[in-house]
Formats: structure tokens, C-alpha cells, sequence
């Protein structure tokens, strides 16, 4: 059964799950619309969002964005808080399994790299908020996804998404273009 977590869920399974933080990568599209990219694990092909363990001396939120950085080739400005979190069973390389929460922080795109690394071992897609919730290959993810469709992203992610348009407009002024190495969604974008 899938397990969406609320921030106050968060608090209570930190010492019974192992951790994550995950980056919910976010850009508008032309039409004014929120799209989330996904990209694929390297082993099953699941269509997942950027995530890791964490990183001593990292913050959650700098540790997601590295981890963006890492599997899906996009730098942007990330979120001090978690949108929320999703639980999921880990495979270890022993064959083992665990269970893990992760920490969603949002991170709204300013640019993607040609190269990362970890190119040639992933895709990555772009699609609605929506589409995403039904792409995802953990249930649980897909309903933390339904849930910022369906009640949009806290306040403090459109304070964020000025931020990272400005960064971007300083840069070389255009936000709101695709990334170069990622398939455009062929699916109509819905509001978040």
C-alpha cells in the first residue's frame, strides 16, 4: 500500500526507516504550467525522481540538489523545506532490501548541463504534474505527486520560483525554455 507522507508523518519515521532527500525538479511551461521531471533508476528503469543518501556536511536540501545535479543534469534553486516525503523499498546491492523515506525538496530549474554524471545510465523526461503522478514507479511517490496537483505547492516554492527566474534571467535571459537533452511531453501540462 502506497505510504504519502505529510511533514509531520516525516518527524515520526526518522528513527524507524532509513533516510533519503529527493529533488522534485520544477519548471512553467509556456503555457504557465507546472512540469516536473522525472528520470529513470538505473537498474529497474522506474520512472523515479532524483534522490540519495545523505551527505555529511549537506543540508537535505543541498544534498537534493546535488543529487539533481548528479542523476539528471539540472542546477537550480532548491526549497529549505520538503514538500512533503513517500516511503519506498530499496534494493540494496547485497539483494537485500530496506525501507526508506525520502524527503521531497522542491527545486525549480535554471539550467541543465549537456553532460553529468550519470547521462548515459538514465533518461529523464519532462512531463505535467499529473502525468508524473501516473509515470511514477513508486505508488507512493505517485501520490505525493497527486497531492501537489491536486493542492499545488506550498507558498514558499512560488517565492522560490521568482528566485530562480531571476537567476536565470541574469544568466541569459529566457526561464522558461526546454532543456535541451530531454523529451518534451507530447501530454497537455496541468496546473499544480
Amino acid at each position: 500500500m502506497a505510504e504519502y507522507l505529510t511533514l509531520e508523518d516525516v518527524k515520526k519515521k526518522k528513527s524507524r526507516y532509513r533516510r533519503q532527500f529527493g529533488a522534485l525538479p520544477l519548471r512553467m511551461s509556456d503555457d504557465g504550467r507546472i512540469e516536473v521531471m522525472l528520470v529513470t533508476s538505473r537498474e529497474t528503469r522506474r520512472w523515479i525522481v532524483p534522490k540519495g543518501w545523505p551527505i555529511k556536511g549537506l543540508t537535505g536540501a543541498q544534498t537534493a540538489a546535488r543529487e539533481a545535479q548528479e542523476e539528471a543534469g539540472v542546477i537550480g534553486v532548491t526549497g529549505k523545506h520538503p514538500v512533503g516525503a513517500y516511503m519506498y523499498d530499496k534494493r540494496l546491492k547485497n539483494g537485500d532490501s530496506t525501507r526508506c523515506y525520502v524527503e521531497l525538496y522542491p527545486l525549480w530549474v535554471v539550467d541543465d548541463l549537456p553532460r553529468w554524471p550519470e547521462h548515459e545510465q538514465r533518461e529523464v523526461e519532462w512531463l505535467s504534474v499529473e502525468a508524473a503522478a501516473e509515470r511514477a514507479g513508486d505508488e507512493s511517490l505517485g501520490d505525493l505527486l497527486r497531492a501537489v496537483h491536486n493542492n499545488g505547492l506550498p507558498r514558499s516554492s512560488h517565492k522560490l520560483y521568482r528566485k530562480a527566474r531571476r537567476v536565470h534571467e541574469d544568466r541569459d535571459g529566457v526561464l522558461d525554455k526546454a532543456p535541451k537533452k530531454c523529451k518534451q511531453s507530447t501530454e497537455p501540462t496541468q496546473s499544480a
